[in-house]
């Protein structure tokens, strides 16, 4: 595994019609083989299927032996992963299932 993190900036929106894209992108990066910090800040609307794959992109990630952190998680986005079950500690950067 490469030792040094990848910063990916996130922007648009996380919805349905643009999943399979982002998902092939967070594939990608998971297949780096580095930690992974996310910046969310310019995510500008997201629904069910952004949180859906930042929580399979996360548990990917563990499964390789890697790390996700996500920074720059809004509040309304917080008020999103809450509502779907799904913690982001605002200290960590890490997801965790209620």
């Amino acid at each position: 595994m490469i030792d040094d993190a990848h910063t990916e900036r996130l922007t648009g929106d996380g919805l349905l019609p643009g999943a399979d894209a982002l998902h092939a992108r967070l594939s990608a990066l998971v297949a780096a083989g580095r930690p992974i910090t996310l910046d969310l800040s310019g995510v500008a609307a997201a629904d069910a299927s952004f949180v859906q794959l930042m929580v399979s992109a996360s548990l990917s990630a563990e499964r390789a032996g890697q790390s996700l952190t996500l920074t720059g998680v809004s509040e309304k986005l917080r008020r999103l992963f809450d509502g779907a079950g799904v913690s982001v500690d605002p200290a960590a950067g890490r997801i965790t299932l209620n």
